[in-house]
């Protein structure tokens, strides 16, 4: 089928990202290379923390001060298996320079051997060194959003209900993940996207869900999950040619349904992870 997408996004018209746990692997290396080599603007300070239970952590901050500012702690998406992509990398340094931010961006644990539960502590164990550290860090303690795209959104969704009583002041989540269930007509009709679709899609939630029993289950797919007393302003965006997109749509109205303040952005001519064609930061 062809899609009428945007014409920067044309090159990938034939690319399909495939999933399976020999794929997650062998892309360890290319991904950490990409990643390493993924250049920083000049005008960014880069700071590396490893935590006492060996979680590694990125910031990114304009170098130009000292001052304390608001903070984004920001999960990258792959899937719940793929590292970090060089693109994400520029999307933390645009974060960072241009809101003028300090951008968070942990290297969590990942698919096929770690999963939700691994995942859903690391996303606390981020927001607590954080919150405890907002000091030193220079981060202000009252100013901290959570953020993500495709599963990096989904992991957020979890980090907002298990840190209820802190009050997180924002969420933003980019073509998120958030109906295991897969029964939306996007789902239905997006099966063969390029960079993602539905077919991928099924294989990362079966991978994902094989070894939960059936509360773990509920609580990780965001949208069958008990929602936290205090939802957070949310930032949602989908993609016009995603599987994804109407779950996303779903999740929108769902939050606002219960009472949140939320912006859904619907935009178009996109497919899932358009934000790579990201030229430099």
């Amino acid at each position: 089928m062809k899609y009428r997408i945007n014409k920067e996004l044309r090159k990938y018209n034939l690319f399909r990202i495939p999933f399976g746990i020999p794929i997650i692997y062998l892309s360890r290396i290319p991904q950490s290379i990409i990643l390493k080599f993924t250049r920083i603007p000049k005008d960014i300070k880069r700071n590396v923390y490893v935590l006492k239970n060996g979680l590694k952590i990125e910031t990114f901050e304009p170098k130009d001060d000292n001052i304390k500012r608001p903070c984004l702690i920001y999960f990258h998406g792959g899937a719940f298996g793929y590292k970090a992509d060089g693109y994400h990398k520029k999307l933390a340094c645009i974060y960072a320079k241009n809101v003028g931010i300090k951008v968070v961006f942990p290297d969590y644990r990942l698919l096929p051997k770690y999963g939700y539960n691994e995942q859903k502590e690391d996303a606390i164990t981020t927001f607590k060194w954080v919150y405890q550290n907002a000091e030193q860090l220079r981060i202000i303690p009252d100013k901290i959003a959570v953020g993500g795209d495709s599963a990096g959104a989904t992991i957020t969704t979890y980090l907002v209900s298990a840190t209820n009583n802190y009050h997180l002041c924002a969420q933003m989540l980019i073509y998120p993940a958030t109906d295991a269930k897969m029964q939306t007509e996007s789902m239905k009709k997006f099966s063969d996207t390029p960079l993602w679709n539905s077919k991928n899609n099924a294989k990362m939630w079966n991978l994902y869900l094989n070894k939960l029993n059936e509360v773990a289950k509920k609580e990780a797919s965001p949208i069958d999950a008990k929602l936290p007393s205090y939802i957070p302003n949310t930032y949602i965006e989908v993609a016009e040619f995603d599987c994804l997109h109407d779950e996303g749509i779903e999740y929108y109205k769902l939050l606002k349904d219960n009472g949140a303040r939320v912006l859904l952005n619907e935009t178009h001519g996109t497919i899932h992870g358009y934000d790579r064609v990201l030229r430099s930061a």
